[in-house]
């Protein structure tokens, strides 16, 4: 059985050009301290990120959940990132429920962008890849999440990519590792 995935960009690929696109302009900006965002400029982005599908490659799946029935099916060594993802945070971490669907999982990420005290963050990790990491109050329905739900949602945004690449709970800002030259709008 193949997993059912939404593809939400045309043919489901993500093409390179996406990191033209002007949101992903924006946040290369917003690395230089000088550059200060207008209201507008933070809105064009979230709503960017807010559409953003999930990475669609193949990762490599945690050893822990290797083998392990999920959602129907057996876990192989590969799978799309966000089953990878999604089997970790479900029978790993135990953040969200084990029924918890890659639509729903997507839908409690993307749902950060219109939080009030979001926080936003921009760097570039070693490998030279822009990220875009946004942190706000997790207010997924008690009903979705797992027995060790955290405070806040950690959403990492890849603006080279036009996708999201990963999203987790964290009990605060201290849990999450960042450069020490994160710029933080």
């Amino acid at each position: 059985m193949r997993w059912s995935l939404a593809r939400e960009a045309g043919d489901g690929v993500v093409h390179t050009k996406r990191a033209q696109d002007e949101p992903n302009r924006l946040i290369r900006e917003f690395l230089n301290p000088k550059r200060v965002p207008t209201e507008q400029e933070i809105r064009r982005i979230l709503d960017h990120v807010a559409q953003a599908p999930f990475s669609s490659r193949l990762v490599a799946v945690d050893h822990a959940v290797r083998g392990r029935l999920f959602q129907g099916r057996t876990l192989g060594d590969r799978e799309p990132s966000i089953i990878a993802h999604l089997a970790k945070r479900a029978l790993v971490e135990h953040d969200w429920a084990e029924d918890v669907t890659p639509k729903e999982y997507v839908d409690h990420l993307r749902a950060v962008t219109n939080d009030p005290a979001l926080r936003k963050a921009v760097y570039v990790r070693r490998d030279k890849r822009l990220f875009m990491g946004l942190l706000a109050p997790n207010k997924i329905p008690v009903a979705l999440l797992g027995r060790n739900q955290s405070a806040f949602l950690w959403i990492v945004y890849s603006a080279d990519y036009g996708t999201i690449v990963t999203g987790y709970q964290v009990r605060g800002i201290e849990e999450i590792t960042l450069p020490k030259d994160v710029r933080w709008l």
